[in-house]
């Protein structure tokens, strides 16, 4: 990093603030919805609830990156007499890595046995445990804060484990945090790669880029598993699809509340990114603050 003067201000913090706002909310409801207390007892899947939560995500990441005038950082390549934005490598793997995170955190607070302290521990735990490594490796430098985080977040870990017995971590909700910790271990180093650089042009360029990517497949994925897949997920995800809030009812409210409060922390946090390159100087905040909004 070069000795340029680090810069605080307080915009990432409102921002982070209107994060946390709306991700608080949003957790409780989906364990609220999949657990059956707002629905009258009927415990309603988590596949079941991506259709709607993933179209509301990506409908309104869409929308906010063309309200924000930023399609034009993307790069493109001219196509038929056509300029199409064309995501480059790092940013088509960190697309499909943004999706799966953004499938898994909405599948997480879904699982029986596993309370929405232990979901945020392990997941949360696992990415600020891995930011300031990855950083490491790739040589940059790691602020004092970072290495507190990765300490605090191996105590939070010994803590949950050693009274583990009080729930039930199925195979699928371990799968499930695998596949989230797996879409940021893919996502950090492209970011560091390409966004880092201090310039404003670049990181919107990479979320530009990333989101294109990201977006479509959050509601392709479940299309096609949907269309052609089987067995119980299949058919949930069948049923999510099918049967839509049309209703009136505090289950509809609820659900339709809940997708859109996680979309709303999707945008903002978006915003978080973007912001700490805002004056084109580099930072030296560790990607453990970055790695743990972005989801």
């Amino acid at each position: 990093m070069t000795g340029t003067k680090r810069e605080y201000t307080l915009g990432i913090w409102a921002l982070t603030l209107g994060y946390f706002l709306s991700y608080i909310p949003y957790s409780g409801l989906s364990k609220a919805i999949t657990s059956g207390l707002l629905t009258g007892g009927r415990l309603i899947p988590g596949p079941a609830l991506l259709p709607s939560a993933l179209i509301s995500t990506a409908i309104s990441v869409l929308l906010f990156i063309t309200v924000m005038g930023w399609w034009k950082y993307g790069r493109t390549r001219r196509v038929f007499g056509m300029n199409l934005l064309f995501p480059r490598r790092q940013t088509l793997i960190s697309g499909l890595s943004f999706a799966t995170i953004i499938i898994t955190t909405t599948l997480a607070y879904s699982f029986s046995g596993v309370s929405i302290v232990l979901a945020l521990v392990l997941m949360r735990a696992g990415v600020l445990t891995m930011s300031p490594l990855i950083d490491r490796f790739f040589h940059r430098r790691v602020r004092w804060f970072s290495w507190i985080g990765l300490v605090l977040s191996l105590a939070a870990l010994g803590i949950s484990f050693s009274s583990i017995h009080g729930y039930q971590l199925s195979l699928a909700a371990l799968l499930n945090l695998a596949g989230y910790l797996s879409g940021y271990a893919l996502r950090i180093p492209c970011m560091t790669q390409i966004a880092k650089t201090g310039e404003k042009e670049v990181a919107y360029a990479y979320f530009v880029e990333e989101q294109a990517v990201a977006m479509p497949a959050l509601v392709l994925v479940p299309a096609v598993l949907a269309l052609i897949g089987r067995g119980d997920v299949a058919n949930q995800i069948r049923f999510g699809f099918a049967e839509p809030d049309r209703r009136p009812s505090l289950d509809a409210f609820a659900r339709t509340l809940a997708h859109y409060l996680y979309a709303t922390s999707a945008t903002t946090v978006t915003s978080v990114q973007n912001k700490r390159y805002k004056r084109n100087q580099p930072h030296e905040l560790s990607g453990t603050l970055g790695a743990f909004c972005f989801d």
